[in-house]
């Protein structure tokens, strides 16, 4: 289930048909960073049940984008995606 209420497939199909732009990739990217920052104080309000649960949640999604690469045959072009946006992977 997506933030909006939408479940993968239907973002997918509705919202992620293009590819983005490198000039959205750095606006994401940089949204993204300045979204962690800002949500550290929000962490350290939180119990540790709640951590763990935020943690398992984003340790399943994490899963879900591996899986779909491997079954897309795609874990190649990750890791150069990874090693040209200067990633470390293993």
């Amino acid at each position: 289930m997506t933030s909006n209420g939408k479940t993968c497939s239907e973002a997918n199909n509705s919202t992620l048909q293009a590819t983005p732009s490198a000039s959205e990739m750095t606006a994401i990217k940089k949204y993204h960073a300045h979204n962690q920052a800002a949500n550290y104080p929000l962490y350290l309000n939180k119990h540790k049940h709640e951590l763990v649960s935020e943690l398992l949640k984003e340790q399943d999604a994490k899963n879900q984008a591996h899986y779909f690469l491997m079954e897309k045959g795609l874990i190649e072009e990750f890791k150069q995606y990874c090693h040209q946006a200067g990633y470390a992977i293993d």
